[in-house]
């Protein structure tokens, strides 16, 4: 099972010529014995970045 490293931050993300700013958690899973990594980004259930997120996944469908 791949080891979890610590590593929540807050990031910005950009897109486009305007940009909202979404809060994310940023975690790198690492699998040393395979040597594969996993960078995944999440936002906190409930948050602003989450409603965000689901209102975009809901208009590309």
């Amino acid at each position: 099972m791949p080891a979890g490293l610590p590593g929540d931050r807050f990031l910005p993300v950009r897109r486009g010529a305007v940009a909202d700013r979404l809060e994310l958690h940023r975690q790198l899973l690492v699998d040393p014995e395979e040597l594969q990594v996993l960078l995944v980004f999440t936002a906190a259930p409930g948050s602003s970045t989450d409603a965000k997120i689901r209102l975009r996944t809901a208009a590309s469908d």
